[in-house]
């Protein structure tokens, strides 16, 4: 998935028949095929030329996808094809899994090319950005394809958050693919475009029967879309109640081209759980209906009610959620803001981590004096604005009062300071009466 494989097939078809060789193509959702027709169509087809004068038959082009690999017979078609006096080349794309050879064989009767991987290098993103420019200009399409400054920034403002720093996802060919053609395109479009580009994650997780471990992806997916890597235990704890479930193994080899599993964090004191980059897990929750922050948090409600103050990871998801989602960035406060979502997010989480850790504390005092000022405040009474200030101070001082806790914490002048403004903020609104 998101190697760009099934896109190359199709390229590949399209030649072939464009150049005269009888081609067919097996539809995505296809699960079996009557070779004894497909047999009679070649006849058919090779009897039809001869009548035409044709004497030399080009070979029959047959091309099938990954998904296609359960296809009973399928391999089998080429020696039947001989074995009738014809020629047929089959191009067929298969799964690759971990240790599998990377060079490429050939042999008299066939050739195995090297793996096609999801990752691109920035000269591929390059010629990636030159050919949609080149194509939209050619047939004037509808999309004004984004700059390669305009790629980077993206890049950039994609990057994981962990708790040791900031990590770069990988480049990935679908990712590369949808940003370019999506990201400046009109809405209708845009959402027509996407439907198409994120068909394959829909057959992927729609083999996910259980209930339990699709939950788990969504939640998985909810905080890969926030850039943050997922602690295993966070995530499975809500659905399996803290037990490991072999189901979840079986999850992961199922989407193994949509969800990572890292290795053990000695932050977290836990394994992690990712989607390969942020957009997968966005497309993966459009599809669900699930598109807004509000929305997200709200599908997010089981992970956050079931934290736990004693597990590091779960910290580290509370802790960073109330920085990086709950309270809005500087460029985001100047218009109008939906704050009760955010809110009700603090008010979700355990008291023995919303009251008892100086992080979460601090950004939900901000969030509280931020909600009682400027735009979206005219909804809320004198009383209201004035209550939410005051409790603002309160969180402030119960985290000014914590002992200092080992590792990262928050600096007392940082909470000093915000406390002076939020008692400033208060005096503003004392003298508005």
């Amino acid at each position: 998935g998101a190697s760009g494989a099934t896109t190359m097939l199709r390229s590949a078809a399209f030649w072939a028949a464009s150049n005269g060789y009888p081609t067919i193509l097996l539809k995505p959702n296809q699960v079996d095929i009557d070779i004894e027709e497909l047999l009679a169509f070649a006849t058919s087809l090779n009897e039809a030329a001869l009548a035409a004068g044709v004497t030399d038959v080009p070979p029959f082009v047959l091309v099938s996808d990954c998904e296609h690999e359960s296809i009973r017979g399928l391999n089998l078609i080429p020696q039947l094809f001989a074995a009738s006096g014809r020629k047929i080349v089959s191009l067929q794309a298969f799964r690759v899994e971990s240790g599998f050879e990377q060079e490429e064989l050939r042999s008299k009767r066939s050739i195995r090319l090297s793996p096609l991987t999801a990752v691109v290098t920035a000269e591929e993103t390059v010629e990636c950005q030159r050919t949609f420019e080149h194509i939209a200009h050619q047939w004037n399409l509808p999309i004004q394809v984004p700059s390669l400054d305009e790629w980077q920034a993206y890049e950039r403002h994609s990057r994981q958050l962990t708790p040791s720093g900031i990590d770069s996802y990988p480049s990935l060919f679908w990712v590369a693919l949808r940003f370019f053609l999506t990201r400046d395109t009109e809405l209708s479009l845009r959402d027509q475009l996407h439907d198409e580009l994120g068909a394959w994650i829909e057959k992927r997780t729609n083999k996910v029967d259980d209930p339990r471990m699709r939950a788990v992806v969504t939640y998985t997916a909810i905080l890969s879309s926030f850039r943050m890597t997922a602690p295993m235990w966070t995530v499975l704890r809500p659905v399996t109640g803290g037990t490991f479930s072999s189901a979840l193994a079986l999850l992961l080899r199922q989407l193994g081209d949509v969800i990572s599993w890292g290795d053990f964090s000695e932050d977290l004191v836990d394994q992690t759980l990712s989607f390969l980059h942020p957009s997968i897990a966005d497309e993966y929750l459009r599809r669900m209906g699930i598109r807004s922050e509000s929305q997200k948090i709200e599908a997010l409600s089981p992970v956050l009610t079931s934290l736990s103050a004693g597990h590091p990871g779960d910290v580290w998801v509370a802790e960073t959620l109330a920085a990086e989602v709950f309270a809005p960035r500087f460029q985001d406060r100047r218009g109008s803001l939906d704050w009760d979502w955010r809110l009700r997010g603090f008010e979700q989480l355990p008291p023995m981590i919303r009251e008892q850790d100086k992080a979460v504390l601090h950004h939900w005092a901000r969030c509280l004096y931020q909600s009682a000022e400027g735009f979206g405040t005219q909804s809320l009474s004198f009383e209201e604005r004035r209550q939410r200030i005051e409790r603002a101070i309160e969180k402030l001082r119960k985290a000014i009062s914590l002992p200092k806790k080992a590792g990262r914490d928050e600096h007392p002048s940082h909470l000093y300071n915000t406390l002076g403004t939020a008692y400033a903020r208060l005096v503003l609104l004392l003298q508005e009466k």
